[in-house]
């Protein structure tokens, strides 16, 4: 499983919440629900509706609600049941906003 192995991958996801900013570590950044549609990662393309909290850099700090977005970032193993992971994205390689 891509979560438990603490997988890099991209692909699309679908923005399930608003984007809430927080901050701590080293930068401001910003967490949010999301559905995974399309995986990549490890030589696996894998495709799903799982879902997952996105945590990344400030600059999708006004994503809407519903927005189908390109990902790029690392699945790590989620706290809680209501989730299957999370998924750290990076500063960079951020996100093609508009898909179709």
């Amino acid at each position: 499983d891509l979560v438990e192995q603490r997988a890099a991958v991209h692909g699309v996801l679908v923005v399930r919440s608003d984007p809430v900013s927080g901050s701590g570590g080293h930068a401001p950044y910003v967490h949010f629900r999301a559905t995974l549609l399309d995986v990549s990662g490890r030589g696996r393309d894998v495709r799903l509706r799982v879902p997952v909290v996105v945590i990344a850099d400030t600059r999708w700090r006004g994503t809407p609600l519903g927005s189908r977005l390109r990902f790029s970032g690392r699945l790590l193993p989620a706290d809680g049941p209501d989730v299957a992971g999370l998924l750290i994205a990076p500063r960079w390689g951020l996100a093609e906003r508009a898909l179709p």
